[in-house]
């Protein structure tokens, strides 16, 4: 089936359940008939009975996807509306359950729900009270068939509204319409842990903020957005400088660095919906999600995905590379066309999604597009490294090492970073040689030295004096220089590694950084050797030269 649907465009399938959509009517008859041409390549069989042609809404995988937006699946609306009284903390829980699963569809919650989420208390009895049905018919009151939550557009601006009351915290994605109109896109709610209830308010408040943000983390990361919130100590804190603000609040502010956003106040009584939620939380959040890995992605609109898709199309290299991939990867790298054999190690990474070619989660990008690409990174305006690593971690092209020294040089000063990091691999380089270079000379001079050192004590003649003299004045002016240069290279090395974890630009640098830093250590024990011998020159030279005049005067 993913073979399948690799070859279209405008397909999703989960499953045996496939959909075809489309923006216009005319994008999805061409993506329905691009389908049904390659299911007949393919042999697939569809069950004309199970088959909705053109639709206006759509259940799929537990919800109903209409042209307005998002509702419930009516099915599960049902059953909520038809669940009878809960007679245990089990069948109580099968309800918050429910409620859990509709839980991004439900708005202005009261905090009476806190009655039900009391009785599941390990040391309370279910005891089932009049109080309690009426919270319970006001819940089911609270989802219908008519709830709706409208589609995010990444071209519209995004707000967030958060709040926290003693119990819970709440959130809500917002979006306007065409009157300005703050319309949901999706909800969000957590219960409180015993410790966090403890919590001073303006720690809760941040709490709500980090906890909104990675929740609508998918929707936040590489936007511009605005943050509402009805606590005003909170807008003050944010604009202050890390250090000035207690460690618990600095722990909380560290997870908001990577997020761009306008903290804005608005007056709880104007902030009924973050209210709303925050007094009934989700009852199945109780526990953070640990993730083994989060995927940040930048997103492109459809005409830029239709670009892409047009480009790589007309790329003949991707083209080519994408034909290799759907038939199948020789056994060999000789059996390989010359142009696409720098992919032949990449290959288990490599696959197509809707006429794109993925590295992993990056798209390959066409070289036709590579610098508009970058241009649309860095409008994400989230600083230099942050804009680095998500170019890497979305977008992929291959090029040789010299495009890519020159690339970098351009994108760095494209993002407005420092020179000097390009001065420092190019200095890298000329001291990698000249110390090489120096090395040899160097051991040339300690041979002479130590000729001089011998023939000084078995000679003992005023010539090979005069030599060990002059050879040791050499040396200690060498020596002097290589104590001032070493001082300037480890600054320059401390600099270099330093830039080079910036940026994964600088890897291969960084790794050079490293080498140098080896190489430097097994040069210094030499040095060292060798300053003894010279030392050892030294005083020997001096004390044979005015040997004959002490002996002289001594006589």
């Amino acid at each position: 089936m993913d073979r399948i649907l690799e070859k279209c465009t405008g397909a999703c399938g989960i499953a045996d359940d496939i959909t075809i959509y489309g923006s216009t009517e005319h994008e999805h008859d061409k993506n329905l008939k691009r389908f049904m041409e390659v299911a007949t390549q393919e042999g697939l069989t569809l069950n004309s009975e199970k088959c909705k042609i053109k639709r206006r809404e759509i259940s799929f995988f537990g919800n109903l996807y209409t042209h307005t937006g998002l509702k419930p699946d009516p099915t599960k609306v049902r059953d909520l509306q038809e669940m009878s009284e809960p007679r245990n903390k089990t069948e109580l829980q099968q309800f918050l359950g429910v409620m859990t699963y509709l839980s991004r569809f439900i708005k202005d919650l009261t905090s009476k729900t806190t009655v039900l989420r009391d009785l599941l208390h390990k040391v309370s009895d279910f005891q089932w009270e009049p109080h309690h049905q009426k919270v319970l018919k006001d819940l089911k009151s609270e989802v219908s068939e008519t709830s709706l939550l409208h589609y995010f557009d990444p071209k519209l601006p995004i707000y967030m509204n958060c709040d926290a009351s003693i119990r819970g915290i709440g959130a809500a994605l917002l979006q306007p319409d065409a009157d300005g109109n703050l319309l949901p896109v999706t909800y969000a709610s957590k219960s409180l842990t015993q410790t966090e209830q403890r919590y001073a308010c303006i720690e809760r408040e941040l709490l709500a903020m980090v906890f909104s943000t990675q929740r609508f983390h998918t929707y936040l990361y590489g936007h511009n957005f605005q943050v509402i919130t009805d606590h005003k100590p909170l807008t003050m804190i944010i604009d202050k400088p890390l250090t000035s603000a207690p460690a618990r609040l600095q722990r909380m502010l560290i997870q908001l660095q990577g997020y761009n956003f306008r903290i804005t106040y608005n007056k709880g009584s104007d902030n009924i919906l973050a209210n709303g939620l925050s007094r009934l939380p989700s009852p199945g959040n109780l526990d953070p999600i640990e993730l083994d890995v989060r995927v940040d992605t930048v997103r492109f609109s459809t005409d830029r995905i239709e670009q892409l898709r047009n480009c790589t199309t007309a790329d003949p290299l991707l083209n080519q590379l994408r034909e290799t991939i759907i038939t199948g990867w020789p056994e060999t790298i000789k059996q390989l066309p010359t142009d696409i054999r720098v992919f032949w190690g990449l290959r288990d990474q490599l696959s197509i999604d809707d006429g794109l070619i993925l590295k992993g989660q990056q798209i390959v990008i066409p070289q036709t597009l590579q610098e508009d690409i970058l241009k649309q990174l860095h409008t994400a305006h989230l600083g230099q490294e942050k804009t680095k690593l998500l170019a890497n971690d979305t977008v992929y092209w291959s090029i040789s090492f010299i495009h890519s020294f020159f690339l970098s040089f351009f994108l760095s000063i494209y993002l407005s970073m420092s020179i000097c990091s390009y001065l420092s691999i190019c200095l890298s380089l000329f001291l990698s040689i000249y110390l090489s270079i120096y090395l040899s000379i160097y051991l040339s001079i300690s041979v002479c030295s130590y000729l001089s050192i011998y023939l000084s004590i078995y000679l003992s003649q005023s010539v090979s004096i005069y030599l060990s003299i002059y050879l040791s004045i050499i040396y200690l002016s060498i020596y002097l220089s290589i104590s001032v240069y070493l001082f300037i290279y480890l600054i320059y090395l401390c600099i270099s590694i330093y830039l080079s974890k910036l940026s994964y630009i600088y890897i291969p640098f960084y790794y050079l950084s490293i080498y140098l830093s080896i190489y430097l250590s097994i040069y210094l024990i030499l040095f060292i050797s060798f300053l003894f011998c010279s030392y050892l020159s030294i005083y020997l030279s001096i004390y044979l030269s005015i040997y004959p005049i002490l002996h002289y005067l001594s006589s």
